[in-house]
C-alpha cells in the first residue's frame, strides 16, 4: 500500500473535507466532518493531527490547507492575491500555521479590484486551479454555487476576474426572517415546476432591470396569498427566481459560446444547471472533489509533494 506523502484539508466555514494524497497524486482516502472553522470545540492543530492520524500520516507529512481556515476568523490569516493571479502567486501567498506539529502551510485567498466595492473568495481558487488543468486556455466562465456564489472567468491558466453573488445567505435571510417564510412548509422537497416558474419570473426580472427582483419577491407572498402556490412549493419558486436573476445577472447580454462550467454539490449544481438550461444556457458540471487537484498542484509547485 501506497504511504501518505500530503494531507491537504478544504476547509470551511462549517464543514471541512480532507484528504490523504500518495506519492502519484492519487487519492488514498478521504474524510469529511462538520467542523468548519465556526464548528471548532478544539485548537486547529489538534484537529488536523486527529485527521492526520485517521490516514496514517507521519509526524514529517507536510498538510496544505485551503478556504477559510486561512480566513481571519481562522487558524492564521492569509492574505488575499490580487487578481489575475496564476498559480506561482497562490504559491509566493502561502503561509505557515502556527504552534503545529508538522509543517502546515495555508492557501491564501484572492481579491477582484473591477467593481465599485473588493470582492474576495477563499477556497474556490484552490478548486479552480484544480479545474484548470483539462480546458485548454480559451477564455471560460465557472461558476460556483454555494452560500455566496462565485462567477468566475479563468484562461491560459490565469483566475482573471470573479463576482460574488449573495444568492444562498439572502434566500436564508428571506426563508427564516421575513414574512415570506411564513408561508412556506419547513423542509419541504423539491418542486421542479415551481422552481422553473421562479426561473420565468426571473426572465421578467431580467427585461426590467435589477430593482424589479425586490417586487417579484412580494409575488411569492402574494401567489400564495390568492391560492396559486402552495406552501410545499414556494421554497423552490423563491429559488428558482433568485438563482435565474442570478444567473442573468451573471451572463449580462451575451451568453458565453462555451458551456458554463458549474462546480459545486451535486444537488445544487443540479439547480444552477436547471436554471441555466431554461434560460437557453449550457452548462458542464465539474467533479465534486476538483479542489483535490488544485491542492495537488500547489504543493508540487512548493515543493511539498513531488511526482
Amino acid at each position: 500500500m501506497q504511504e501518505t506523502v500530503l494531507v491537504g484539508v478544504d476547509w470551511g466555514t462549517t464543514n471541512l473535507r480532507a484528504y490523504a494524497f500518495a506519492a502519484d497524486g492519487s487519492l488514498r482516502a478521504k474524510t469529511a466532518r462538520p467542523t468548519g472553522i465556526t464548528r471548532m470545540t478544539v485548537p486547529y492543530g489538534d484537529l488536523l493531527e486527529e485527521l492526520c492520524g485517521e490516514f496514517g500520516a507521519g509526524a514529517d507529512t507536510p498538510a496544505l490547507l485551503c478556504g477559510m481556515v486561512g480566513s481571519r476568523q481562522g487558524w492564521i490569516e492569509a492574505r488575499y492575491i490580487p487578481t489575475p493571479c496564476t498559480l506561482d502567486g497562490l504559491v509566493d501567498g502561502l503561509v505557515s500555521a502556527p504552534h503545529a506539529s508538522r509543517r502546515v502551510l495555508v492557501v491564501p485567498g484572492l481579491d477582484s479590484r473591477s467593481g465599485r466595492a473588493p470582492d474576495v473568495m477563499r477556497g474556490e481558487e484552490t478548486q479552480l486551479l484544480g479545474l484548470m488543468d483539462g480546458l485548454g486556455d480559451a477564455e471560460r466562465l465557472v461558476c460556483m454555487p454555494g452560500t455566496h456564489c462565485k462567477w468566475v472567468r479563468i484562461a491560459g491558466g490565469r483566475i482573471l476576474d470573479f463576482r460574488s453573488y449573495m444568492t444562498g445567505e439572502a434566500f436564508a435571510a428571506l426563508k427564516d426572517h421575513t414574512i415570506l417564510g411564513r408561508q412556506m412548509s419547513a423542509g419541504a422537497a423539491h418542486d421542479a415546476a415551481a422552481f422553473e416558474t421562479g426561473v420565468a419570473m426571473a426572465q421578467e426580472a431580467r427585461r426590467r432591470g435589477p430593482g424589479a427582483l425586490l417586487n417579484l419577491l412580494f409575488g411569492v407572498r402574494t401567489l400564495g396569498l390568492f391560492e396559486r402556490l402552495s406552501a410545499e412549493a414556494a421554497p423552490s419558486l423563491m429559488s428558482g427566481l433568485m438563482i435565474g436573476a442570478e444567473i442573468a445577472d451573471a451572463l449580462g447580454p451575451e451568453p458565453p459560446a462555451e458551456p458554463v462550467v458549474v462546480v459545486g454539490s451535486a444537488g445544487l449544481s443540479a439547480r444552477y444547471r436547471d436554471a441555466a438550461r431554461a434560460l437557453g444556457v449550457r452548462t458542464a458540471i465539474a467533479d465534486e472533489d476538483i479542489a483535490t487537484r488544485g491542492l495537488w498542484a500547489i504543493a508540487r509547485a512548493a515543493k511539498l509533494a513531488s511526482r
